[in-house]
This record gives C-alpha cells, structure tokens and sequence, in this order.
C-alpha cells in the first residue's frame, strides 16, 4: 500500500475542493492515472471506504499528490471524511491505474474535452507537457454549469493553453486566450468551427457519463483522429454539453 500524509485543502469552485498529500515515499504514476484512496470512517454509507479519484498533480511535481472532486451532487460519506481530515492525518492509497494516457508522440496535436470537474485528469496532463518541456499543441473545451464553477481557472490561464469555454455567461474579465462559445448547445458546426483541425487532434474526454457519451458521438462524426475517455461515474453534473447529445452513444458501449 501507499502512506499519504495529508498537506491540506483548497476550495476551487462552490461546489470543488482540491486535496493535497505529501506520499511517505516516491510514487510513480503517468499523467492522466488514478488512485484508489482508502478512507476508514464510522457509518460509511453503500459507497463503502475506498474510491478512485483522478489525479490532478504530474509527475513532474515531486513530493506531492493532488486530487480534485466535486461536492455539487449529494456527498458519498467517504467524500465528506476526506474534506474532514487535519493536516498531518494518514490516508492510505490501494491502487494506482488508468490509461487515459497521452500519445507517445509528442507532435500529435491534442483537444481536451472537460464537463465540470472533469477538467482533473487534464490538469495532471498540461502540468506535465509544461514541466517536461514539450511544445505541445493543446486545445482545451470546457464546459461548466456556470462562470463561477471553472475549477482551476486560474491554473488554466498560467499554463497558457487557448480555452473554449461553454456556459451560461462567460466570466468577466474572459482571460487572455480563452475564447466564449456561448451557452450551446454544442453541435457538429459549432465543433467544426471552434476547432476546424478537429481531424488532426487526438481527443480526450472527461467528466460525467452523459457528457462523454454525447460529446464522443459529436468527435466521431467530426472524425477527429482519434478519441479516449475517462468517467466520473459518481457525479452527473450538469454541464451545458450534457443535454445536447444528437445520438447518443448507448451507455454498455465500453470505453475506448
């Protein structure tokens, strides 16, 4: 097993949180993986004690390991145990895994799909082409129920990256590089023309089972190179993406 010691927490948005551990010894993970988190807690409820989240730190960033979630929806009792922890307290971690990995080729150009916190994996994956070095072209969608829950906003700015953004307002002032696509709902023309090299990009997708099966349909007809996803199955966030599925792709289709 793997020995957390607990640094602390950040609010992100009203209804996200970002935790931060320090491993008693070096972990190695790949940007994009999870960790199996294992919480003992009095009256855990049918969630039980241990749960995946996705990793939002790199590898890159030695000596700490950073987890986002999200807290909109009705909190599991393990979740409400994590945003209870003193610093200095132990969590252990069972199980390192996931392959919503990054191209070997760094010349592949990349679009992150992100629906509310499902922006967590894509923070661990620019934290890591910006430490690494790599000239990476990557194109950000975000979509999130309002201006005011864009978890990591302010991370997203400093790496650099162009931000589309879907919401009900954009926030006020719009960063620099960051680009309003309005409210939606998004279709195949407003793909193609927010991102008209969609064919040449690898795409990633996160967030909520409902908003990665409609977008993925969306990247399919768009015939974007290549396509993977990652769910949050705990959470069904209400994204501006969510509803507007054309065809959705029915949810026993196993992820690529």
């Amino acid at each position: 097993g793997i020995r957390l010691d607990f640094l602390g927490k950040e609010k992100l948005t009203p209804t996200s949180w970002e935790l931060s551990f320090r491993p008693q010894r070096p972990v190695r993970f790949r940007a994009g993986q999870y960790m199996e988190l294992t919480i003992p807690h009095a009256r855990a409820d049918v969630r039980g004690q241990r749960r995946i989240f996705s990793i939002a730190s790199a590898p890159v960033e030695t000596g700490v390991i950073r987890f986002g979630l999200n807290t909109a929806e009705r909190s599991s009792s393990l979740k409400k145990a994590l945003l209870a922890l003193e610093p200095g307290e132990i969590v252990s971690a069972t199980a390192i895994g996931g392959d919503f990995l990054l191209p070997k080729s760094v010349t592949r150009p990349l679009l992150f799909v992100a629906g509310g916190i499902g922006i967590t994996p894509f923070m661990s994956h620019l934290e890591q082409i910006r430490g690494s070095g790599a000239a990476q072209d990557v194109v950000v969608l975000y979509s999130a129920s309002s201006a005011g829950e864009l978890a990591y906003s302010s991370r997203l700015q400093a790496l650099g990256s162009p931000v589309l953004l879907l919401a009900p307002a954009a926030p006020k002032p719009l960063p620099e590089n960051w680009t309003y696509l309005g409210r939606g709902p998004l279709t195949a023309d407003l793909l193609a023309s927010a991102v008209p090299d969609v064919m040449s990009r690898a795409a990633y997708v996160s967030g909520p089972p409902a908003f990665v099966h409609a977008v993925r349909s969306l990247l399919r007809r768009a015939k974007a190179h290549s396509i993977r996803t990652d769910f949050f199955a705990g959470y069904t966030g209400r994204s501006t993406l969510t509803r507007y599925a054309e065809a959705p792709v029915p949810a026993t289709e196993p992820a690529e």
